[in-house]
């Protein structure tokens, strides 16, 4: 593992995301692995390099997204059976409303 993780308030959760690469128009869909409201682990192999910054969509449910930016703070490049290939991503650029949404739909899950 390169970087260090951003939070250990996270919940294991696959949300739907498509990132959109600064070099590349076209999103790319994953799925994240575990998120907080101040990050998200997303699955991607290979991972992107700590300090990239991209665009993102979380479709939280098929009425629901979240939109923003995030930067890699660390790479995960050995898949374990705990914890598949991909990066750890802080969020910044997403709205107060998202962030509010984000944060009552995980506190939601730990119910």
């Amino acid at each position: 593992m390169r970087g260090e993780p951003v939070s250990t308030d996270r919940i294991e959760r696959n949300i739907e995301v498509l990132l959109t690469l600064p070099t590349d128009p076209l999103p790319f869909r994953t799925k994240t692995f575990n998120i907080s409201p101040h990050g998200m682990f997303i699955r991607m192999d290979p991972p992107m390099s700590v300090g990239d910054h991209f665009k993102f969509i979380l479709k939280i449910s098929p009425d629901r997204s979240i939109s923003g930016r995030a930067e890699v703070k660390w790479q995960h490049w050995k898949a374990t059976p705990l914890t598949p290939r991909g990066m750890g991503c802080k969020l910044f650029h997403v709205s107060e409303e998202d962030q509010n949404f984000l944060r009552k739909y995980l506190k939601s899950l730990k119910r």
